[in-house]
């Protein structure tokens, strides 16, 4: 190793001049040309037959030792710098975090056995066969063999023998996927209850305040939370798409009936969660999900004799809605209403959170609703409230346009019926990736959350947990098809039959119908929300002058997951005042 004197500093370093060394190793050398600052070489350097160590391992080559030697006194007197460790990768914590559901599993991977792989080899290469013969029997009619027509040939085979694997070896994973799903009474929760609303067997949790608890004697009142005491509070929270009841459950629906004192549901929607996937279309539409969430509201007042707890074994006989308040109204009285607020002392109070927002809308524009809590809700504020529906009847219409209008529809049901298993193989991929619903909820979050939402396993679990329950992927694509065709199904949607409340459910009317409503309105909203911007939010408190907004800042799409204190303090505010 050689330097030029001009190099080496007073000091004993080298100074950052340009330099140029040269070692010469059993035959080889390696030129190194630049600059060289003295920390670089404040550490012996020795030499092997393929590169440059700085390890302080001793080199055999008497070469080697005299280099090191020069570089040694050339260099400052500075301890030799310690070898860097090596980089370790970051475990992810969800690896070894602990299941929110453990007898869920949610983790489970289907593997290709000995068996399987034998059918997939069989069925590729007889379908490869199969297509060889006819593509060859064509070929030789029509055209010519010539060398580039048999590499299309053998590029075509290829094709197709690896098409049949995959999809071969796709059936029999999802044979093991099917093998493994639960009925939706086995998946659910120790405290999950099931009741029967107009045929529909759905799926919620209940959350009772201490001081309100429906086991005690008639003699126990509620706090007075600035009504009379006798007034109980019902509270129904009603989720969003992709969503269930864990949405509320997780940190909003326990402080909400202890803060309120009250008696707080949250349901799973039709095709989602633990509820019942039923064939009729109509049934996974916004306004059934706003029945429901009326029906919970009867639920939360009454007694609990309706409801029924499910086990594994036993299959137990529901009530359905109707007989449920029969039985309300027949134990308050002869004379009661559950109609009159005066007569029921019980305020009602509907919360929907983004598609669930619509749903809530709708229930508390019905009446009977003393307040709606509308959270990032997915209500398009657009249209003329001021316009009665009934100068649009009026109102001449162009025949061209009820051509094209009648086209597009069909056009549109057609699509959404034949995408439809598309989507269903789409859904099993995606759903069932730990990894979509971590990364997919960190982008709807605001920044502040984004990072817990990525590492707390209990939030991914929450959301998948519908994926171990029989019919999930099918419940999900039917509310998609409901919502392309309005709920009407089979030839019926393709002959363009509309819903009987398909003007009724148009968001203008929806919002004239909250504003003639009594109910009191509340809009909470997110100010980093992508998924439904605030300003939807703001022209919404715009068109329903008796709505307040708030705001909660840095917050995006879930504000009662990612703030509940902030959420819950607004909740709060806006029932006592």
């Amino acid at each position: 190793l050689r330097a030029t004197p001009a190099v080496l500093a007073p000091s004993g370093g080298f100074t950052a001049g340009p330099t140029r060394a040269r070692v010469a190793v059993r035959g080889k050398s390696s030129v190194a040309r630049g600059f060289i600052p003295s920390a670089a070489v404040s550490s012996k350097v020795f030499v092997s037959s393929k590169t440059f160590k700085t390890n302080g391992v001793g080199a055999s080559h008497a070469s080697s030792r005299r280099a090191s030697s020069i570089v040694t006194h050339a260099a400052s007197p500075a301890m030799p710098a310690p070898s860097p460790e090596p980089a370790q990768e970051e475990e992810d914590p969800y690896a070894n975090s602990p299941r929110l559901y453990p007898n869920l599993d949610l983790d489970f991977t289907p593997k290709l056995t000995i068996p399987g792989l034998v059918s997939c080899v069989v069925v590729s290469w007889a379908a490869v066969v199969a297509y060889a013969v006819l593509y060859s029997k064509f070929h030789l009619t029509h055209y010519a063999m010539t060398f580039k027509v048999l590499i299309l040939e053998m590029v075509s085979f290829a094709i197709v023998g690896a098409a049949v694997f995959w999809v071969v070896r796709n059936v029999l994973e999802e044979v093991q996927e099917q093998g493994r799903l639960l009925s939706a009474e086995a998946a659910g929760d120790a405290d999950s209850l099931f009741v029967n609303v107009d045929g529909l067997n759905v799926h919620y949790k209940k959350r009772t305040a201490k001081g309100n608890d429906k086991g005690k004697d008639s003699g126990d009142k509620g706090k007075d939370n600035g009504n009379d005491t006798d007034i109980k509070i019902a509270i129904s929270c009603v989720h969003g798409f992709g969503a269930n009841a864990y949405s509320w459950e997780r940190s909003a629906l326990a402080p909400l009936a202890e803060t309120l004192n009250a008696i707080a549901v949250a349901h799973d929607s039709p095709g989602f969660g633990l509820t019942e996937r039923a064939s009729d279309l109509s049934l996974y539409t916004p306004r059934t999900n706003a029945v429901i969430a009326r029906a919970m509201l009867d639920v939360a007042c009454a007694d609990g004799n309706e409801v029924a707890s499910y086990d594994d074994k036993d299959v137990p006989t529901n009530k359905t809605w109707n007989e449920a308040v029969g039985e309300m109204e027949t134990t308050e009285g002869d004379d009661a209403s559950l109609t009159n607020q005066s007569e029921r002392k019980t305020r009602r109070i509907v919360i929907g959170h983004s598609m669930g927002g619509l749903a809530a809308a709708i229930a508390a524009a019905e009446g009977d609703v003393d307040d709606v809590i509308l959270v990032a809700p997915a209500v398009i504020a657009s249209g003329d409230v001021s316009r009665d529906a009934s100068d649009a009847s009026k109102k001449s219409v162009n025949p061209l346009s009820l051509i094209f209008g009648a086209v597009a529809r069909i056009f549109r049901v057609a699509l959404a019926f034949l995408v439809s298993p598309l989507l269903k193989f789409a859904l099993r991929k995606l759903v069932r990736s730990v990894s979509f619903w971590r990364n997919g909820l960190a982008r709807a979050v605001g920044a502040s959350s984004r990072e817990k939402m990525r590492t707390d396993t209990s939030w991914a679990d929450g959301y998948r947990r519908p994926s171990a329950v029989l019919g999930w992927d099918t419940g999900i694509v039917r509310v998609v098809l409901a919502a392309a065709t309005g709920g009407v199904g089979g030839v019926a949607a393709f002959f363009g039959k509309k819903s009987p409340h398909a003007e009724t459910d148009l968001p203008a009317n929806i919002i004239k119908a909250l504003n003639a409503s009594k109910a009191r309105v509340l809009i909470v909203h997110g100010s980093e929300d992508f998924i439904v911007p605030v300003s939807n939010s703001e022209n919404l408190a715009k068109m329903i002058p008796k709505a307040q907004l708030v705001v909660m800042p840095g917050v995006g799409h879930l504000p009662h997951e990612e703030d509940p204190r902030a959420f819950l303090e607004a909740v709060t505010k806006f029932v006592l005042q």
